[in-house]
């Protein structure tokens, strides 16, 4: 088999490395602290692309990333009849289309239990869900063909004539018991999300009834979960005990160490147009054994949002496509504190930070610059949230405006505070994500550019967990870190007074009643109105300093028209309807 052609592969591998490694180097101007030696959960070279979701159980590898957005539901004031042939075995090397992703040696495949965010995207090829998110990211029917509302008691009407890849229909029994196997698995991705209904029942054949806990509108995000086919929820993913969907595709044979080889599904209800009759999926056990892959030609496509990645945008031989993530990069700033409890401070931070430059340097151009925690090009985005354009003049006029100066002409601004001179100094402190520098280097330029208006910046790199203890304990100033946020658009985690993981230690009231607003939203325009709301109160009083979400690349050696509108949890939308070319 051609991935095992380990000296091609060490060779490719070393370039890579050194081409990494170049977009990398240090700059000057910035002290750096290690403040905890011992070395972080990545101690192997590569680093191994694996998401989970827990916040309650996330194993300490995940935490390198992002800080996952707990769930917090608190109110804040055709007909088809012919089954499909029985599954055959096939040749596991290759097929119409071969996509390669990172998991773990013997990942749980299963929709309903795995913890692997590469494994999300295989799986919307094989199963659906009542709702789905549009390219938009605005809920949108599939499976259910209605619903209606009254109080927070939703009914959900299934469209009829819909089978599973085994024959057998859908019913609003198969939703129900996808949504109990869910509750039976907490750490995963749909876990968190569907803890936003407190209970679900099937009316009859095609209607479900869902309440919802405290939501209004928000409550179609925790529909967007796999439905499988009853009979089959409890599957093993073990030879032929296979779950079954509804999708464009169905399993037909899964070699745990290395392979899942999905087929065509000829009845799929929305009649696909293109020619991708099978879809290998090879695993890989880190990023760059996946990259080496894609250019050994074991694989057509991957997709990742590892910076390395951004080197593939410039080659001739290959299609990109840009796709969002939840991933939200901001510097958290302590409000207790007597520099950052001011105002001005943060503004004059916000326009002295030239985003564009840190987001093409330190993340490689895998980035959207975003001011607020809403991903832009949604359709709950506030273009009117972008007000700290790059302006160091700004910057430099606003401190002097709020009484900082430099009498001494030693570049570094000062001011009479409780009694006291202080300096405009600050401590920044950041993590990296495994074996990269991407924060390091981005904190590293943040603090050149804010020396240059008169602040005295000190950049800290630690361990996930020590800055995560930072922040927890409130002994820090600033904080460059990334959040991972739900798919549903509830901040109260980040920006409510009890918000679990509001380490800026921010209150306001008129936060609170805006995201209770959101939560409580019983329709859509009154959604997209508080979200608004909620935008602009954010970059009003600044509670936390938005730069970025990272953004991630489809790579593929073969043209992908048709593919539109992926995103971090469907980067593989479309590809039933794509013609593939050699």
């Amino acid at each position: 088999m051609k991935r095992y052609r380990r000296i091609a592969a060490l060779v490719l591998a070393l370039c890579l490395a050194v081409l990494a490694l170049a977009g990398c180097s240090r700059g000057g101007g910035s002290t750096i602290t290690v403040i905890e030696t011992t070395p972080g959960p990545y101690s192997q070279e590569e680093y191994p692309s694996v998401g989970y979701f827990s916040p309650s159980s996330t194993p300490e590898a995940y935490q390198d990333e992002i800080i996952p957005a707990p769930v917090d539901v608190n109110d804040f004031s055709q007909s088809l009849t012919e089954p499909t042939p029985a599954p055959v075995v096939n040749d596991m090397t290759h097929g119409d289309f071969t996509y390669g992703v990172v998991v773990d040696t013997g990942v749980d495949i299963h929709p309903l239990r795995t913890q692997h965010k590469d494994m999300y995207s295989v799986n919307k090829l094989i199963f659906e869900s009542l709702v789905e998110l549009n390219e938009q990211l605005q809920p949108v029917p599939l499976l259910a063909d209605r619903w209606s509302v009254e109080g927070n008691v939703w009914t959900f009407t299934l469209r009829s004539g819909i089978q599973f890849h085994n024959g057998q229909a859908l019913t609003a029994d198969d939703v129900v018991a996808s949504y109990q196997e869910i509750q039976r698995n907490p750490d995963t991705h749909w876990y968190q999300l569907t803890q936003l209904i407190s209970d679900m029942a099937a009316v009859d054949e095609l209607t479900v009834q869902v309440t919802s806990k405290s939501a209004g509108y928000m409550l179609l995000y925790a529909m967007t979960f796999p439905v499988v086919e009853s009979s089959t929820v409890a599957s093993s993913c073990i030879g032929l005990d296979m779950p079954m969907g509804t999708g464009p595709y169905w399993y037909i044979q899964y070699d745990a160490p290395n392979a899942l080889r999905l087929e065509s599904n000829a009845l799929w209800w929305k009649r696909p147009s293109g020619y991708i009759q099978s879809v290998v999926v090879l695993f890989y056990k880190t990023i760059r054994s996946a990259l080496t892959g894609l250019e050994l030609g074991e694989v057509d496509a991957i997709a990742t949002d590892y910076p390395t990645a951004a080197i593939s945008k410039n080659l001739t031989d290959r299609t990109t496509l840009d796709y969002s993530t939840q991933t939200y990069e901001c510097i958290v700033p302590n409000l207790s504190g007597a520099i950052l409890s001011d105002i001005s401070v943060r503004q004059a931070i916000m326009y002295a930070i030239d985003r564009t430059t840190l987001a093409s340097t330190a993340y490689a151009g895998m980035a959207q610059e975003s001011e607020v925690p809403v991903i832009p090009g949604s359709y709950l985005y506030d273009a009117q949230a972008t007000r700290y354009n790059y302006s160091p003049e700004l910057a430099l006029q606003i401190l002097r405006d709020a009484g900082w100066s430099d009498p001494d002409q030693d570049g570094l601004l000062e001011k009479e505070l409780g009694g006291a001179t202080r300096r405009l100094s600050l401590k920044l402190f950041t993590y990296d994500r495994g074996t990269t520098a991407t924060r390091s280097e981005a904190a590293e330029l943040i603090a050149k550019q804010l020396r240059t208006v008169g602040f005295e910046i000190e950049v800290q790199v630690g361990t996930a967990s020590a800055i995560q203890k930072r922040l927890s304990s409130g002994d820090f100033d600033l904080v460059l870190c990334g959040f991972e946020l739900s798919e549903a658009p509830n901040l109260a985690f980040l920006l409510a007074g009890s918000g679990s993981c509001n380490y800026s230690r921010y209150n306001s009231s008129q936060m609170d009643t805006y995201l209770h607003d959101a939560l409580s939203a019983a329709t859509e325009a009154e959604l997209i109105a508080a979200m608004s709301n909620v935008q602009m109160i954010v970059v009003e009083d600044l509670p936390i300093l938005g730069l970025f979400f990272r953004s991630g690349v489809f790579i593929s050696r073969t043209s992908v028209g048709g593919m539109s509108g992926t995103y971090q949890y469907d980067v593989l939308r479309g590809l039933a309807n794509v013609i593939p070319t050699l």
